[in-house]
């Protein structure tokens, strides 16, 4: 993971988060190391552009230590988080339909979600994999992107040379497929929760664009590797999954 500050030219800066995909690891220390970079990295910027009254060799000490404290709050919280006794209780269940009825009428938050997944590590023994699938707009060139196009309030702002006009910037940000699946792994049984971002956006026919995760688990009768595969595709196809309301 990583935490890179691109200048704008314009005398402002964006700070990019770089969340890699991992395989079946110890959920905690993942977030806990994210966390504790980005919050030392931001600390350290505000630091210095408001210009406190630290000496140079103490800075990152401060801002080490403030990251540490920070995520303490914050996991301290997350652990306090009530999960749906429902979403719990899919360790338990041996069928498919048992799961199906289990999340009928679920929805999560962004807490719930990351309490749970810290619930699946310390109650459940379930290790953590994430993986961010992406697909450009077809017809675009990779090399053609600039470093950053952010669309804000309908306006677009570039960072680095392109030759792709604004319109075709917005295009490409609002067309391309992404998904990101969350597993959790025991042995041979595993479940995975994913979301794309045109669910996110609303464009998924689901409630009327409710944005939503789908869940599908060892149960189902396809291959953990065979379901990976098919949603590293740009059009997948897993069939009719179980949807989970996502609010907040």
């Amino acid at each position: 993971m990583s935490v890179t500050k691109i200048i704008d030219g314009k005398g402002g800066s964006f700070i990019i988060n770089n969340m890699p995909d991992v395989e079946r690891v110890n959920p905690v220390d993942y977030y806990r190391r994210a966390f504790i970079m980005s919050n030392f990295f931001v600390t350290r910027e505000l630091m210095r552009i408001y210009k406190l009254p630290f000496v140079s060799n103490l800075i990152d000490k401060v801002c080490s230590r403030k990251a540490i404290e920070e995520w303490q709050k914050h996991y301290d919280v997350a652990i306090k988080v009530e999960i749906p006794e429902n979403l719990k209780s899919i360790f338990d269940t041996k069928k498919k339909n048992e799961q199906i009825n289990l999340l009928k009428g679920l929805s999560l938050t962004p807490d719930i979600l990351f309490s749970f997944i810290i619930y699946a590590w310390n109650e459940q023994g379930y290790s953590f994999s994430q993986f961010h699938i992406e697909h450009q707009h077809k017809g675009v060139k990779k090399e053609e992107l600039p470093t950053v196009i952010h669309i804000k309030d309908g306006d677009v702002e570039t960072v680095g040379e392109t030759p792709l006009t604004k319109g075709q910037q917005k295009q490409v940000v609002e067309n391309r497929k992404v998904v990101v699946a969350k597993i959790f792994d025991k042995g041979d049984e595993w479940h995975c929760f994913f979301v794309t971002y045109d669910s996110l956006k609303g464009k998924e026919p689901w409630k009327n664009g409710q944005p939503h995760f789908h869940y599908i688990s060892d149960k189902f009768g396809i291959k953990r590797n065979e379901v990976i595969k098919r949603l590293k595709d740009r059009k997948y196809n897993l069939g009719s999954l179980p949807h989970i309301d996502l609010n907040d």
